[in-house]
Protein backbone atom coordinates (compact mmCIF):
# COMPACT_ATOMS: atom_id res chain seq x y z
CA UNK A 1 0.00 0.00 0.00
CA UNK A 2 1.06 3.40 -0.93
CA UNK A 3 1.86 6.35 1.62
CA UNK A 4 -0.72 7.99 0.33
CA UNK A 5 -3.43 4.86 0.29
CA UNK A 6 -2.44 4.16 3.37
CA UNK A 7 -4.00 7.68 4.79
CA UNK A 8 -6.94 6.85 2.84
CA UNK A 9 -7.54 3.94 4.50
CA UNK A 10 -6.76 5.46 7.64
CA UNK A 11 -9.48 8.00 7.23
CA UNK A 12 -11.72 5.59 6.14
CA UNK A 13 -11.22 3.50 8.96
CA UNK A 14 -11.61 6.49 11.38
CA UNK A 15 -15.29 6.95 9.51
CA UNK A 16 -15.83 3.09 9.73
CA UNK A 17 -14.74 1.96 12.89
CA UNK A 18 -16.63 -0.68 13.26
CA UNK A 19 -17.07 -1.83 9.05
CA UNK A 20 -16.05 -4.74 7.46
CA UNK A 21 -13.46 -3.13 4.42
CA UNK A 22 -15.17 -4.76 1.30
CA UNK A 23 -12.82 -5.34 -1.89
CA UNK A 24 -15.11 -2.80 -3.68
CA UNK A 25 -14.08 0.02 -1.00
CA UNK A 26 -10.27 -1.24 -0.66
CA UNK A 27 -10.59 -0.61 -4.64
CA UNK A 28 -11.98 3.34 -4.85
CA UNK A 29 -9.25 3.61 -2.08
CA UNK A 30 -6.54 2.71 -4.59
CA UNK A 31 -7.99 4.69 -7.50
CA UNK A 32 -8.10 7.70 -5.32
CA UNK A 33 -4.51 6.99 -4.42
CA UNK A 34 -3.32 6.72 -7.65
CA UNK A 35 -5.11 9.91 -9.19
CA UNK A 36 -4.21 11.81 -5.97
CA UNK A 37 -0.18 10.63 -7.27
CA UNK A 38 -1.06 12.07 -10.65
CA UNK A 39 -2.04 8.90 -12.44
CA UNK A 40 -5.11 9.52 -14.81
CA UNK A 41 -8.62 8.08 -13.77
CA UNK A 42 -9.16 6.10 -16.93
CA UNK A 43 -5.61 4.71 -16.53
CA UNK A 44 -6.20 3.97 -13.06
CA UNK A 45 -9.35 2.51 -13.36
CA UNK A 46 -7.97 0.07 -16.04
Amino acid sequence: MSMRCNKLYTAWRKANPSKILEIDEMAEIEIKAMVNAGIPEEIATG
